[in-house]
């Protein structure tokens, strides 16, 4: 059987519709529904019932993908006995994190790599989707958000910080501080988002505020330089992990008491993997990383 057959399958299983499964892998939706239908064609019955509102399995789809999840963790874990052979070697660790990630903690992160395992070779590979990579490109995976949707692999909390609206004291002397949400009409905003999000600020007390953005991106570093050079306030991450970020003056909330959320930091990488060597190391290096640091505020 064709993983990737099998891993598009449980996509579209997990999300309920073709065009969402190809937005969490990162395929065409051709490729997608060609990957599905020679699964279909091999296994000889209907999988899926299609439709409009998306698609959900027949008794055989939900069958296979029960028993296709496991048979992908069996390969997640083959693939990292297999792996770990070749680490002794060449000594790699392949981590996906997101886009955005500033220098400084980057650097960081890989002297603290360093010293505690100098034999170890970094590789580190960004992306809009970091747990995309997972199973066939990467052995972990560090991102915001919340648990991936059942699949071959585990993940685990390891931060929580502030997401909330930024700007520089420059900025806000020349062009006013605002006071209400509809202030923000007269302001530039530079939003944080994802693929597929839609552009709104997230309120405290629940809900979410629709906003226009001057410019919209996941690159977290990118806002925060943006709003430190005075040209607009950043809907963006805040906290411990990102000391000194960005050019020019501190930043200052704006807002705070109105906007504002939690984003949780994560690691993920596929079942089996945590009790490799050499990622167990790994992942007891990020944890006491991560441990002492704590968002701002």
């Amino acid at each position: 059987m064709d993983p990737d057959g099998l891993r598009a399958f449980l996509a579209v299983v997990d999300t309920g519709s073709f065009v969402a499964a190809a937005t969490f892998l990162r395929w065409s939706r051709g490729m997608l529904r060609r990957r599905v239908d020679e699964l279909e064609a091999v296994v000889g019955v209907p999988l899926l019932v299609r439709s409009e509102q998306g698609a959900v399995p027949t008794p055989a789809g939900a069958e296979l993908a029960t028993r296709g999840r496991e048979v992908l963790r069996q390969s997640s874990a083959l693939l990292a006995s297999v792996r770990e052979v070749a680490a002794s070697a060449t000594g790699t660790l392949r981590i996906a994190v997101p886009v955005g990630m500033p220098p400084q903690a980057m650097g960081l992160a890989y002297a603290a790599v360093r010293a505690h395992q100098p034999g170890l070779r970094i590789e580190l590979r960004f992306a809009e989707h970091p747990v995309s990579l997972l199973v066939s490109d990467v052995d972990l995976a560090i991102y915001f958000g919340d648990e991936p949707s059942e699949g071959p692999w585990v993940s685990e909390e390891i931060l929580r910080m502030p997401e909330r609206l930024l700007a520089s004291e420059a900025y806000l002397r020349a062009r006013g501080t605002p006071l209400r949400l509809e202030d923000l009409a007269a302001h530039d905003v530079l939003l944080r988002t994802e693929p597929g999000d839609e552009s709104a600020l997230p309120l405290r007390a629940g809900g979410r505020f629709p906003v226009v953005p001057s410019l919209r991106s996941a690159d977290v570093h990118l806002l925060r330089s943006c709003a430190s050079l005075g040209q607009g306030i950043a809907f963006c991450l805040d906290g411990g992990l990102l000391p000194g970020v960005g050019a020019g003056p501190e930043l200052v909330p704006v807002l705070d008491d109105v906007v504002g959320v939690d984003r949780v930091l994560r690691i993920a990488m596929p079942a089996g993997f945590s009790e490799i060597p050499r990622l167990r190391a790994a992942l007891d290096l990020i944890r006491s990383v991560a441990r002492p640091l704590k968002p701002r505020g």
